[in-house]
């Protein structure tokens, strides 16, 4: 939108970045704070379901039982030789989530991308920037098709 409207790259991609906040980009960070915290699975999945609160980092609409861009990441830090302390407890949350739910949520690119991060030993107050970072070549990309392709200030329906 803001490029069809005659804006630069350099505007069009800040855009891009300002409209990534909590209910979109957020959960890399929060699921950070998840694995970091010292206490089983059983115990941080009852306490969030008890509170009503989602698991940050696990479901996807279209991924409902595996999220195979969180299997690849987990396959690479396996292959990388990380110790994946955090991939373990990611996946020991994913199977308390089933077992207490009765439904399968499973890990994903967030959840993985926030495991990965911590094998690194990144903190994750980073988390929201290796969301923004990857996602401004995709949005790149789009503007650079909206400039060349489109008109200018489309109404949208």
């Amino acid at each position: 939108i803001v490029s069809s409207s005659g804006n630069p790259m350099n505007v069009a991609l800040a855009s891009s970045a300002l409209a990534v906040g909590t209910k979109h980009g957020g959960a890399i960070e929060a699921a950070a704070h998840l694995f970091s915290i010292k206490k089983s699975a059983t115990e941080l999945v009852t306490e969030y379901l008890a509170q009503k609160k989602n698991l940050p980092g696990y479901g996807h609409r279209i991924y409902t039982e595996e999220d195979p861009r969180a299997t690849l990441i987990f396959k690479r830090a396996k292959q990388l030789k990380f110790k994946c302390t955090y991939f373990t407890k990611a996946y020991e949350i994913e199977k308390e989530l089933k077992k207490q739910k009765g439904i399968q949520l499973p890990l994903n690119i967030d959840g993985a991308a926030a495991a990965a991060m911590l094998e690194l030993g990144i903190d994750p107050a980073y988390g929201m920037a290796l969301f923004i970072i990857p996602r401004l070549i995709g949005a790149a990309a789009h503007i650079v098709e909206e400039q060349q392709t489109q008109k200018t200030y489309r109404r949208l329906v």
